[in-house]
């Protein structure tokens, strides 16, 4: 028995989670430079980007690329993405971070406990 081949949305889905991966690790990158790292051939990383571009994850941030050849555009995740809330609480007192996708703080509040 062979085994069932991935549906096209799954590998779409991946090929999306492989480009906000690395766009995580690394913030700010090319189509080319996604497609390296991924491992993914550019076009497939093309039409990821622009997928994640018209659902509002990702944005053109204006940069291009110098130097011999087409100048690339740089990828970047949209702003206010994401964020979490991390809570710690100790005899001090809680303290209370939300961080954002990249794992940048963006909020801070602490209360002391009486």
């Amino acid at each position: 028995m062979t085994p069932a081949k991935p549906s096209l949305e799954m590998l779409r889905a991946l090929t999306d989670e492989n480009v906000l991966r690395a766009l995580m690790a690394d913030r700010r990158l090319t189509r080319a430079e996604i497609a390296a790292r991924t491992g993914i051939s550019k076009p497939t990383i093309s039409d990821a980007v622009q997928r994640l571009a018209a659902s509002g994850l990702v944005v053109d941030t204006g940069e291009r690329t110098t130097g011999r050849g087409r100048s690339g555009s740089y990828y970047a995740l949209a702003p206010g993405l994401g964020t979490a809330l991390v809570a710690s609480i100790s005899p001090r007192g809680v303290t209370a971070e939300t961080v954002d996708a990249l794992g940048d703080t963006v909020g801070r509040a602490h209360a002391a406990l009486s």
